[in-house]
């Protein structure tokens, strides 16, 4: 199955909160968390909590999305088992994680800083591609 989603990502150290809305069926879903905690609502029958955000997604909306790990993934940081892939032009490529591979494209200079304008996930026949529109770095809105 396919469709398209968006998403938007906040990230204050470790806790994170993601809203994701599918546009052709007019869901969306607000997943938190931090550590070993995930929550997400929006679901009929009410909230739900438990230690796995993307076991969560999954069961709201069949999508499979490496919640954990894509903070991150989006600023292009490997964990320590990951193996990390560099293009001839010296900026990340590929990191290969958890049965995962995410690739990266269309950098783009953010408050000095490079950042990815898109970034796609593959495991198996799972794909999540992202289309970054907008990156805020530091502080943002309470």
């Amino acid at each position: 199955q396919g469709g398209s989603g968006r998403i938007e990502w906040r990230q204050d150290g470790g806790d994170y909160a993601a809203t994701l809305s599918a546009p052709v069926t007019r869901q969306s879903w607000r997943v938190s968390g931090g550590p070993g905690r995930a929550s997400i609502e929006g679901l009929s029958g009410g909230p739900r909590q438990g230690p796995d955000a993307s076991a969560l997604v999954f069961e709201a909306t069949h999508w499979r999305v490496p919640v954990d790990r894509l903070d991150d993934w989006l600023l292009g940081l490997a964990g320590r088992d990951d193996a990390v892939h560099f293009g001839s032009d010296g900026r990340l490529d590929r990191i290969d994680g958890e049965g995962w591979v995410v690739s990266y494209a269309d950098w783009r200079a953010v408050d000095g800083v490079e950042l990815p304008g898109r970034v796609e996930a593959v495991q198996g026949e799972s794909r999540v591609r992202l289309v970054v529109d907008g990156w805020t770095l530091g502080a943002g809105p309470p």
